[in-house]
């Protein structure tokens, strides 16, 4: 088999391991047993998981572009107000929890 086509078959394993193991990852995201989303620097909901959905009885579509402030109960506002400084500077926070309110 000539090098080129040994390389060219080589690349495509690499590209579908890589997506199988994408695809492995956004599953344990999206169906993980705590709630787990992505903010921008703004404070807007770009990524959800399913549980957290299923926990505040709103759709991905709700979701995504809501300010997170906009469904935080008054205790989790004033928590979430004194790291959000951390959460710009390093671009993440870790362990952190705070009370969310359901769509009902």
């Amino acid at each position: 088999m000539p090098a080129k086509l040994r390389d060219f078959e080589q690349s495509l394993l690499l590209e579908e391991n890589l997506r199988k193991s994408a695809a492995e990852i956004e599953d344990l995201y999206d169906n993980a047993p705590c709630g787990y989303h992505s903010l921008d620097r703004d404070g807007v909901i770009t990524r959800i998981n399913n549980t957290e959905l299923s926990w505040l009885g709103y759709s991905r579509e709700e979701m995504i572009g809501k300010r997170i402030t906009d469904i935080m109960t008054p205790e989790g506002l004033e928590l979430f107000r004194e790291h959000y400084p951390r959460f710009k500077e390093k671009g993440w926070v870790r362990d952190l929890e705070f009370g969310l309110l359901r769509k009902d």
